[in-house]
């Protein structure tokens, strides 16, 4: 069991690095200053020293990884415990999300912008679906999910919450997908994240509207 947990968590210190294995191979290629931000034409309007590229990895996969290093630790319901198998889906499919990302910061600055740019709104896709999926199943935490008043105060707040907030994620981040090959590329990330802000809203909405309803039951 300790040889197994060694080697899970040396594959996540690897999926980590993996960014910086492609940093290395595009490092001398790359221009001393590179573009860190762009505007909604795709146009670069914010430039960094390559250098400072390479903190801002460290800070975005050194913290994703110390976070899901130190969950199990502080959560004080223990959802690493009582969900094994959801939070370590939940463990890899963030890493490779947050690998994905890096990887895609580093040939946005030498690559094609738009294509950059489209990729991401595929990427905000994929986080969509991977969240509405798996939050449905998670039970009440300090960390995971949609964390308001009501829905820590109630397992069945929770539970109805999370199954709403997950399908609308879910399946608006799967009808997302094809929609961006119908738009320019330049607004790709726009209707992932649309559902991202709507999804979470409605969460909230949702979870304090049940809230009202059960008091008003109490009373």
């Amino acid at each position: 069991m300790k040889n197994f947990k060694l080697l899970n968590e040396i594959a996540f210190v690897m999926a980590h690095l993996t960014p910086f294995v492609y940093l290395f191979m595009m490092y001398d290629s790359m221009p001393e200053t590179v573009p860190t931000h762009f505007n909604i034409d795709g146009e670069a309007d914010g430039f960094s020293s390559k250098s400072n590229l390479v903190w801002m990895l460290l800070a975005l996969n050194g913290i994703g990884y110390l976070l899901f290093l130190l969950i199990p630790l502080i959560d004080p319901k223990k959802l690493a415990e009582k969900q094994p198998k959801i939070y370590n889906r939940i463990r890899i499919g963030m890493t490779l999300l947050l690998a994905g990302l890096s990887v895609l910061m580093i040939y946005m600055t030498t690559g094609s912008a738009l294509k950059g740019i489209f990729a991401l709104g595929i990427f905000f896709c994929m986080i969509c679906i991977f969240l509405g999926n798996y939050i449905q199943a998670v039970k009440p935490n300090y960390f995971i999910g949609f964390r308001t008043p009501w829905t820590l105060n109630s397992e069945d707040n929770w539970k109805r919450t999370h199954l709403l907030s997950g399908r609308i994620l879910f399946y608006g981040g799967l009808l997302s997908v094809p929609v961006l090959f119908l738009m320019p590329e330049n607004l790709a990330p726009f209707p992932p994240v649309i559902v991202l802000v709507v999804g979470s809203l409605i969460g909230v909405v949702y979870s304090y509207t049940i809230f009202r309803k059960q008091k008003k039951e109490i009373i």
